[in-house]
């Protein structure tokens, strides 16, 4: 049994994306100044509302281009407040204070800024390789671990000219509430659908050249990046498939 660790797809569409949710969220920042300019409050609550949830997916985004987002990001905040704090105190040792507490934290930021991250080289090239193996039908089948020590994975088998990607035991994951009403949401928009008495989630692609692998590829970077993320290491999704699928024995 194989398995193989590796990150979110990160490729051109997921910058295509970022940038999409930047322009996003600036066009809502000249919206909601134009409307706390002309009091329109309940129009300004509701750009707000879509402000927080565009923050909340850059917020993903950005942690999947930089394992250490979070940690410079509050760096940064912290060095803010820091600084505010030094402008507005009246006493020499608290200006001292405060300087010495922001050098520290500058020199922190530098040192994150200067750590080479865990890069993406093998993030999109594991995926990339099982389906070529699959479309050669090199490889029967593989299974995606969304989540460890869970049943939640998505089996990956190819069908004469389609491919299948299989969620099983949806009942007990809707139990377990590893399968929220809102992610169930997002993979029928995907075009997911019930079958065996709701109990399993099935989508059909087409697959018979390698334009079809780059949609396929497409699915998962959506349920990595919206349905499922867990930004904890150690819950990664995981590639599993048997060494005697490979070469047809």
């Amino acid at each position: 049994m194989m398995v193989f660790k590796f990150f979110a797809i990160m490729d051109s569409r997921l910058e295509k994306l970022i940038d999409h949710y930047e322009t996003e969220r600036n066009n809502l920042h000249a919206q909601l100044k134009e409307s706390l300019a002309e009091q329109e409050l309940r129009m300004a609550q509701r750009i707000r509302k879509a402000l927080s949830l565009v923050d909340q997916q850059l917020r993903v985004l950005y942690n999947l281009t930089d394992r250490l987002y979070d940690e410079k990001q509050r760096s940064i905040t912290l060095i803010k407040r820091l600084e505010a704090g030094m402008a507005d105190s009246e006493n020499n040792l608290d200006t001292t204070y405060y300087r010495e507490w922001i050098t520290a934290e500058q020199d922190k930021l530098k040192l994150l800024e200067n750590q080479k991250t865990e890069q993406d080289s093998q993030r999109s090239t594991v995926l990339r390789t099982m389906l070529v193996k699959l479309l050669a039908r090199q490889l029967v089948q593989f299974e995606l671990i969304l989540h460890q020590q869970t049943p939640l994975s998505c089996l990956v088998q190819v069908s004469g000219r389609t491919i299948l990607l299989t969620i099983y035991q949806v009942q007990q994951l809707r139990e377990d509430y590893l399968l929220k009403k809102r992610q169930r949401k997002q993979l029928k928009a995907l075009h997911f659908t019930y079958h065996r008495q709701e109990d399993k989630l099935l989508l059909v692609l087409p697959f018979t050249c390698g334009a079809d692998i780059s949609a396929v590829q497409h699915v998962f970077m959506k349920l990595f990046l919206e349905v499922f993320y867990y930004k904890d290491t150690e819950k990664l999704p995981a590639i599993r498939y048997s060494d005697s699928q490979e070469n047809g024995s």
